[in-house]
Parts: C-alpha cells; sequence; structure tokens
C-alpha cells in the first residue's frame, strides 16, 4: 500500500486518474441502486375526478316521476282476467255462468272435482272446468255495476248516497229524503227540482276538479263493498238495482246517489277514438287529465255543453247518443280512467258506453279489458242492441 502511494506521489497524473476512476465507480454504484430501488417499488395508483354530474331539467324530473307513479298505479288487464274474491287453494277452473237471469245478480261456480262446466266458453272463466279437490267452492258474482270481487284489468268502484254524510246525518231536508217514487214526481215537481239542484251542485264540483274520491267519501255516506267493472252497460230498470248490486239496498235510497269507478285502461289498439254513450242520469268519464264524455241526461253534471256535441243513434232503449271528444290512445300505454254514474231524483237508471275509432262508423261497447265469451253472452241476452255493438 506504501509503494502505491509512493508511486501515486511521484506520478501526479496516476493520481488524478485513480481518484477520477474511484469517483466515477461511486457515483454509478449510488445511481444504480437507485434506479433498482425505483424499479422494485409498486407503481402509485392513478386518481381521476369522477365525471361532473348532470342535472335532470325540473320539468323532465317532475314528468319522469308523474310517469314513475302512473306506471306504479296502472296495470295493464290480463288477457284472462283473474277473478277472486275469497282466499282459498282452488284453482279457477270449472266455472259454470248461469244466464238465465241476465237483469240480476249471477254466479261464477267452480265446484270440487268438476271436469266439465255448464257454460259455454272456453275456459276463461265459464265453462270448460278443470275442477280439483279441495272442499271449497269459489262463489263470485257479476252485476249490471260490476264484479263482487277481483278482476284484473277492471276499475274499483264505490257508491255514495249523497243525502247523508260520512257519519249517517242527514244533509238535504226531510223534504228530499221523502223523495216521491216515480209515478209520483208529476206531483211533486217542486222537490224534483230542488233535489236535480243539489246534485247538480255536488257532481259539478267532483268533475271539474281532481275527481279525487276523497272528496266523495270526507263528504257523503259510502257503501261498505265495492264493485269492479270493466263495462257499462245497464238498460233502463229501477234505481235500485244500484245498491242492491253493492249489496246497499237497506242502507241507501235510490235517489241522490253516484258510483265512482277508477284506475286505469291499457288500450290494445293505437289512433284517434271518441266515446259514445247515454244516461238517465248521470254518466261522465275522464281520461287522463281531461273528461273525455259527458252523456248525462242533461247539463249541469260537468263544465261540457252536451248539447253542441254529436250525436249517434240511441242504443238500448234511450235517446239518442252524445259523442265525446276524439283523443289519442296509444296500445300498451296505460290511461288514467275514471267513470261516474248515478241517479237523480230517483226512479229508473239506465247508462250505456261505447266508442269509436277516427275513419270507422261502427260502434262498439267500451271495456277496459279483453271480454271473456261468458260477458259478451250476457250482454247479448241483456239486450238485442249488443249484438252489433261486439267483436
Amino acid at each position: 500500500m506504501q509503494k502505491l502511494f509512493h508511486l501515486i506521489q511521484r506520478r501526479p497524473l496516476l493520481s488524478v486518474l485513480v481518484f477520477s476512476l474511484c469517483l466515477h465507480l461511486c457515483v454509478g454504484l449510488f445511481m444504480g441502486g437507485a434506479v433498482i430501488i425505483k424499479m422494485l417499488e409498486p407503481a402509485k395508483p392513478i386518481l381521476e375526478a369522477p365525471p361532473e354530474a348532470v342535472g335532470i331539467e325540473p320539468e323532465k324530473l317532475e314528468y319522469k316521476i308523474k310517469l314513475q307513479k302512473s306506471q306504479k298505479k296502472s296495470s295493464a288487464p290480463m288477457p284472462t282476467p283473474i277473478i277472486a274474491d275469497v282466499t282459498s287453494d282452488l284453482s279457477l277452473e270449472s266455472i259454470d255462468l248461469n244466464l238465465k237471469k241476465p237483469n240480476s245478480t249471477f254466479k261464477l261456480k267452480g265446484s270440487v272435482g268438476e271436469t266439465e262446466g255448464n257454460g259455454n266458453g272456453n275456459g276463461n272463466g265459464q265453462g270448460d272446468g278443470f275442477g280439483r279437490g279441495g272442499g271449497s267452492e269459489l262463489n263470485i258474482q257479476l252485476t249490471d255495476f260490476g264484479y263482487k270481487g277481483f278482476v284484473s284489468g277492471t276499475l274499483e268502484g264505490y257508491l255514495y248516497d249523497t243525502k247523508y254524510n260520512s257519519s249517517k246525518k242527514a244533509l238535504v231536508s226531510k223534504e228530499l229524503l221523502g223523495m216521491p217514487s216515480a209515478k209520483d214526481f208529476a206531483e211533486n215537481s217542486e222537490i224534483v227540482v230542488g233535489m236535480k239542484d243539489y246534485m247538480f251542485s255536488i257532481v259539478k264540483k267532483f268533475t271539474s276538479g281532481s275527481w279525487n274520491p276523497e272528496y266523495l267519501s270526507k263528504r257523503f255516506y259510502r257503501a261498505e263493498n265495492k264493485l269492479h267493472a270493466s263495462y257499462w252497460v245497464i238498460p233502463l230498470r229501477d234505481a235500485r238495482a244500484a245498491p242492491e248490486s253493492f249489496g246497499a239496498n237497506d242502507a241507501i235510497a235510490p235517489r241522490g246517489i253516484i258510483a265512482h269507478y277508477s284506475g286505469s285502461f291499457v288500450p290494445e289498439e293505437s289512433g284517434y277514438f271518441r266515446f259514445v254513450g247515454r244516461a238517465d242520469d248521470i254518466l261522465v268519464v275522464k281520461l287522463g287529465n281531461r273528461i273525455a264524455l259527458d252523456a248525462s241526461y242533461e247539463n249541469g253534471y260537468s263544465k261540457i255543453d252536451v248539447e253542441k256535441y254529436d250525436q249517434e243513434s240511441g242504443y238500448f232503449g234511450m235517446d239518442p247518443s252524445f259523442c265525446g271528444r276524439w283523443i289519442k290512445w296509444e296500445a300498451g300505454v296505460p290511461m288514467d280512467m275514471d267513470v261516474l254514474v248515478g241517479e237523480c231524483p230517483g226512479g229508473d237508471f239506465a247508462a250505456y258506453l261505447l266508442y269509436q275509432k277516427r275513419g270507422e262508423d261502427r260502434l262498439r261497447i267500451f271495456s277496459t279489458k279483453p271480454m271473456t265469451d261468458a260477458e259478451k253472452e250476457r250482454l247479448r241476452t241483456l239486450h238485442a242492441d249488443a249484438r252489433g255493438l261486439l267483436d
């Protein structure tokens, strides 16, 4: 080592070279180590800012919320309606229709173990039963004002007595409560006019507003039972048929009464359509947020002047039909629907609701769901006019 030191002292150039070599060697080792360490370190994650949220315009947001509510509320009618008013494990099979009394309540029955029905249908609630054991019977009634049990694709209806409030306290005078029978109307014209004016104010306020059923249920007495209806064809008959159909003939006198049906309707075809109908006394139909038809016996039950409507031939023994406004239907798109029928001051009642497609002359009976064979047969038996108004 000393020899090397003395050699460097004697040769300065050599010393410079040795020092430079050592310095480069140290620097190279340091840099190489730093590179190796950096390569061995795990890569740091790359963080990116989330995309800026795009807000929904207030108008579009409101429309979207209304659409979602409408879809939740609406249920598309099924090709084969499901009918049930009792809890049972019995299949909806072996159903028997009694059409001998078409003007009154009749029953759909499915008896245990039957393999054939007495009806003339194809298993859609009227016959060709399938039946199975279980020891119970399905008993569904169809009245002039609807089914006494749930049926898919129908509107739910309640009957209200405008003469009393929800606590069954009288809202009208004793004279109006004791309205005479139809045969005595001519001798009691003042009482009749009084009841009509009273009903005009109630119904017009309802049809000119939001059609909120709470307006009726909080102010007037409501029958306990509800019905489910898909069509409205009621030839002229005693108004007592309404409370009897709702099972309220002992609680509600057949005058100053209204039945309100609500739900949704899903068109099967697209185009422009209008309702056609007539009532004695009240028939008002709302589709979406517009009154589509007021076919009441006279003006006063809505803002619409029924005398300005086009008129068609009368059906089911009634005066000429009133035609409503043309409204666009889209196949498969649910539409909120309300139907209001009523009788004032009392006596007889009648109503029918048809529809027409623009560009076609024919009229057809309106139904919120496809009619079963049994329903069509009942209508044909009910009145001869129905035969030319069915598909």
